[in-house]
């Protein structure tokens, strides 16, 4: 029989993107409405897809609350906050 390995906790989920990387992004974005941010990290272009229509919405946890914009120009993802509540 295989020795079972049990853990003292489920180590955390890299589901919905990188929320401490990206919450200093989005932190930074709310300090400065209105103006587009290219984003910070080299990411696929379907990751610049999934993120594009994710972002509005607030799917990915750095973004809940809403109020961001995001557009893709060149093979750059570009995000924006614009208000919203929090």
């Amino acid at each position: 029989m295989t020795a079972v390995e049990f853990v003292p906790e489920l180590p955390g989920s890299r589901r919905g993107g990188r929320p401490v990387a990206n919450a200093g992004f989005a932190a930074a974005l709310r300090e400065r409405p209105g103006e587009w941010a290219v984003w910070p990290k080299p990411i696929t272009t379907e990751t610049m897809r999934v993120y594009r229509r994710s972002i509005p919405r607030g799917i990915l946890r750095a973004f809940h609350g809403g109020g961001f914009e995001a557009a893709v120009r060149e093979g750059r993802l570009y995000v924006r906050y614009v208000g919203g509540a929090q």
